[in-house]
């Protein structure tokens, strides 16, 4: 059944939305044929029990003003300028075109109605004939654009084999050379508001189909899709004549951030199961036809969905949960009408974070919860941190942090790193205690062990904020002092003499590159990965001095907190290492870059009774603990805030800090019953 809402064709009045007369009822907005100046005209239908076939639009809703307007059944609707802009390049001149817009098929103003139409959103993607992606007008050269992807696709095979190499200048045969503005143009389309929205990820990957709209010429989706990927490397250019150099590094940092976007939306289309199922609909001249409808079986967990898509930027918080509910696999089994997991656009999002949190720990995600809540709560406070009184509860609107995590990421999969909670043996479910009057807050009890308290931190490292790369020596400068530092202070606190305890050495350079060569994205074992991290590190010892002598004259600053005998104590040796500069540049540079990500962020710490050296989260402080959960890959410091007796058991309560790095602890050395005992924590 359908219908047709509003009012007589010509009442001036504002429309009035009626409202859906069933949950699984929904809207389609019929945009009536025009051309040029006309005013744009539709009539909007309500559907119940039927199949219809329907392109559906993503766009940019842009300024909130509602400048615009479109006569919908006749009366006055106020839209946004880019909707309006929208509907006027998709219209057709000679006929009817059927479109699902959230702006209009959704009644905005009713809180009620949105959650329950954002709850099927993904549904409606699904079923859609075809996503039609409007970029906007043409601007910037991006005429130039479809000329460029046909190049890309002449030059490489099928299959895309022929591709540009990892950090590679060179442009394969057939394409344009680097200074083409072809490039440029390319760069500006992807620096478009569109690729930075959080609810593009449901909209590009739940349609079989989908076309690119930009101004006058249109676009398949895995066409445009497969030629980025295969030059994901090229060096763009973002330049524009006479701009500030802050403004271009801005924009080669969102520029890198769009392409990330472009690989994710492509990684996550080809995790769907795709099914087509034939089916007779009804068009709106009383005819019939046969369509085809599209189900897919999702094979992402929401939390995995969570981290990997922490890139995007949603304009209401509780969009960083609603928008990923129909792409995962605990929609497709029905967990997600489970009392509880309603979408609802009238409480805080920091309580829209708690309740979801809650339901991911009685699917198994426990694990997973605390790698995400370690990561935001390293950011620091985002809004919706407001509302979140739990520190096992990720803030999901939190963006940032270290630059490299050591938790496994996005991909579900057992990290590729570390294994200090042995994740391959079977772990004991973490419990959720709801109102626990002992903590008075929601706690999480996990099983693992207490690895030992921290008893002296060094300095913090400084935040991994942007610095522009072009400005080599500010980079330089702060990574290497940033490692100086670190190692500084892990020599102060493992040993008093170095010189007979040369092993204490092998500590200090494995604890600051957290045992990991991110050259070449695997842990450092020994032969020829330990010896080139090895001699990379006494190369940076050897070069430190003369940098600093260079860079603060006479060696002072640079707080390393050495007693001279890590990185001498200028002088004739100075002198006498200025001849070797040239052999210890690149060891100690290679040493520098795979290592500066890992402490930027951070501070070093050492622990009490085991007396290992640790990196860890910079709001870490001596009398907080390390705690390995059974089952993690890593091990996180938590705070111990409160002890007690519950049925006679002795429970302490901790809150979560982050995750860290302890020598020694990374491989399962802690799961061993001889050196420690299990016991149950309580997060809160």
């Amino acid at each position: 059944m359908d219908k047709t809402h509003g009012g007589k064709d010509g009442d001036d009045h504002g429309y009035s939305y009626d409202p859906l007369p069933v949950f699984h009822s929904f809207r389609t907005l019929e945009l009536l044929p025009g051309s040029g100046d006309d005013s744009l005209r539709c009539n909007l239908r309500v559907h119940v029990n039927e199949t219809v076939d329907y392109e559906i639009i993503s766009y940019v809703w842009g300024k909130p003003e509602k400048s615009h307007s479109i006569r919908v059944n006749g009366k006055r609707m106020a839209i946004t300028a880019n909707l309006h802009a929208v509907l006027r390049r998709l219209r057709l001149p000679d006929r009817p075109r059927v479109l699902w817009a959230d702006g209009i098929c959704i009644n905005q103003a009713d809180d009620a109605e949105k959650g329950r139409q954002v709850s099927r959103m993904g549904l409606y993607y699904q079923w859609a004939g075809r996503a039609l992606v409007y970029l906007g007008e043409e601007a910037d050269g991006s005429e130039r654009i479809p000329a460029l992807i046909d190049a890309i696709h002449r030059s490489l095979n099928p299959r895309l084999s022929v591709r540009i190499q990892p950090h590679s200048p060179l442009i394969p045969p057939g394409l344009p050379p680097p200074d083409d503005e072809g490039w440029l143009a390319l760069s500006s389309l992807l620096l478009r508001p569109w690729w930075g929205r959080y609810w593009i990820i449901q909209e590009a990957v739940k349609p079989r189909v989908v076309e690119l709209v930009c101004g006058g010429w249109t676009m398949d989706w895995e066409r445009f899709a497969e030629a980025n990927r295969a030059v994901q490397h090229v060096r763009k250019p973002v330049e524009r004549p006479g701009e500030a150099p802050d403004h271009m590094h801005e924009r080669t940092d969102a520029l890198r951030t769009a392409e990330m976007n472009l690989i994710n939306l492509v990684v996550l289309r080809n995790g769907l199961v795709r099914e087509e199922h034939p089916v007779v609909t009804r068009m709106l001249d009383g005819s019939t036809k046969t369509i085809t409808v599209h189900k897919h079986r999702p094979t992402w967990q929401l939390i995995d969905l969570l981290e990997r898509c922490r890139r995007g930027r949603a304009t209401d918080e509780r969009d960083y949960i609603y928008a990923m509910l129909g792409l995962c696999v605990e929609d497709s089994a029905g967990l997600l009408q489970a009392p509880g997991l309603d979408i609802d656009y009238k409480e805080p999002a920091g309580r829209t974070f708690t309740r979801f949190a809650k339901h991911i720990v009685t699917w198994g995600g426990a694990i997973k919860l605390l790698y995400s809540a370690s990561a935001s709560n390293q950011v620091g406070l985002g809004a919706a941190r407001r509302h979140i009184t739990l520190s096992w509860v990720p803030d999901w609107s939190a963006r940032g942090g270290p630059m490299h995590v050591l938790s496994p990421r996005d991909d579900g999969g057992v990290n590729k790193y570390y294994l200090a909670g042995s994740p391959t043996v079977l772990a004991p479910k973490a419990e959720l205690i709801l109102d626990d009057g002992a903590a008075g807050a929601d706690g999480l009890r996990v099983c693992g062990v207490v690895v030992g308290y921290i008893t002296q931190t060094g300095a913090a490292a400084p935040d991994p904020g942007p610095v522009d790369p072009r400005r080599f020596t500010m980079v330089m400068h702060r990574d290497m002092d940033t490692i100086a530092g670190a190692a500084g202070n892990l020599v102060r606190f493992l040993a008093s003499d170095l010189r007979t305890s040369p092993p204490h050495l092998e500590y200090v350079w494995r604890t600051l590159c957290c045992d990991v060569d991110l050259l070449t994205g695997r842990p450092i074992l020994e032969a020829v990965d330990g010896e080139t991290s090895r001699s990379g590190f006494s190369a940076f010892c050897r070069l430190w001095p003369l940098y600093r002598d260079a860079v603060f004259g006479g060696g002072a600053g640079g707080d390393s907190g050495d007693d001279g005998w890590l990185f001498g104590r200028g002088g004739a040796d100075l002198a006498a290492l200025a001849s070797e500069m040239p052999l210890l540049q690149e060891p100690a540079s290679d040493f520098t870059k795979k290592t500066a990500p890992l402490c930027l962020g951070r501070r070093v710490a050492v622990l009490d009774d085991v007396g290992q050296p640790a990196q860890v989260p910079r709001a870490s402080e001596p009398g907080d603990a390390v705690f390995i959960p059974m089952g993690s890959a890593v091990p996180f410091v938590v705070r111990p805030v409160q002890e007690d007796y519950v049925d006679g058991r002795r429970t302490t309560y901790f809150r979560l800090v982050g995750e860290c790095y302890v020598h020694g602890a990374m491989m399962g050395e802690m799961m061993i019953p001889e050196r420690k005992e299990l016991e149950h924590i309580v997060l809160v």
